[in-house]
């Protein structure tokens, strides 16, 4: 293993843009899953995380890079270009980026055995599972079919902003992630060249916003699709109105020639898996994310730090 360095980047400098895309791109081809999550991406993007280059030092001036990470929030994601793994980089790189800024959590996408066998070493224990659920092909069902009385299914506007954040906040506020979105983090997805208002299906009870279901379908990739979240007041569980809210969706999939349709859910939450198992979902990929211990090296300024530690083996 060459030595390496850790070197903060501005991902908005072009050659740190493209030596990024290049590493992303190249992992999520060998491991079939994206190395970093939308919030993470999202945060880099309008500043509100560090990004660190893991770049290999030779004799020669212009060292590659092999790998990158992401730290904020708490969390840190860390990434290996497969062109360069199983030389010890991830190893090598932990201890600099654990005394950088405080962290949490670190998580490994793919649930990949190296980055487990560095936990382990260091003694980090798994504190949440993610399923990657799948479903092929989209079920036809019967749009025309009647809701519950007083049910209404219609599409987001964005006079919808507040309410859904303070229902999304209600559903899941105790949910780390997702129960924190703001108005400022719609707006950001608003943003995105994937989003459509008629994708955001909204719930009402008697007029009330008591659920939704928000589909993200990606314009490079039109017969897939996501169902980014799906949520229903507590208060109204057993109403039908998940089952009813997917119906739409998958009447809308279906008109839009989507043939796989994927969705996230925690291994803790076993009535959703319940609920995405019968609706025909299987779970695909499991993604873990482990907390992270007290750090062992100071909390130096992290600008091209050299180390030459040669740990074990790791992937992610």
């Amino acid at each position: 293993m060459r030595r390496l360095q850790l070197t903060t980047a501005d991902p908005a400098d072009p050659a740190t843009a493209a030596a990024l895309r290049t590493v992303l791109s190249r992992a999520e081809h060998v491991d079939g899953v994206a190395a970093l999550n939308e919030q993470a991406r999202l945060e880099l993007a309008r500043g509100s995380r560090t990004l660190v280059l893991l770049c290999a030092a030779g004799d020669q001036p212009g060292a590659p890079v092999v790998g990158a990470a992401v730290l904020g929030g708490g969390e840190l994601d860390l990434v290996v270009d497969p062109e360069w793994r199983g030389q010890g980089y991830a190893s090598a790189a932990l201890p600099g980026l654990l005394g950088a800024v405080p962290l949490r959590t670190a998580w490994s996408h793919g649930d990949h055995p190296a980055a487990a066998a560095i936990a382990a070493s260091r003694g980090l224990s798994a504190v949440r599972r993610l399923h990657r659920m799948e479903l092929s092909p989209v079920p036809e069902v019967d749009a025309t079919a009647p809701t519950p009385a007083p049910l209404r299914i219609r599409s987001f506007t964005t006079d919808d902003v507040d309410a859904w954040v303070a229902l999304n906040a209600q559903i899941f506020r105790d949910h780390a992630e997702q129960g924190a979105l703001t108005a400022r983090d719609v707006a950001d997805r608003m943003a995105e060249p994937w989003f459509d208002a008629e994708d955001l299906l909204l719930a009402e009870w008697d007029g009330r916003l008591c659920g939704y279901l928000w589909l993200k379908r990606e314009p490079d990739s039109p017969d897939s699709a996501e169902v980014y979240v799906v949520g229903v007041a507590a208060e109204l569980a057993g109403h039908g109105i998940a089952r009813a809210l997917f119906s739409v969706a998958f009447a809308r999939l279906a008109d839009a020639d989507v043939r796989t349709v994927e969705l996230y859910v925690d291994d803790d939450n076993p009535r959703a898996v319940e609920l995405y198992s019968r609706l025909g979902f299987s779970i695909a990929a499991t993604e873990t994310q482990y907390s992270l211990v007290p750090a062992t090296t100071p909390a130096e300024e992290l600008v091209t730090r050299a180390s030459t530690d040669g740990n074990p083996t790791a992937r992610s």
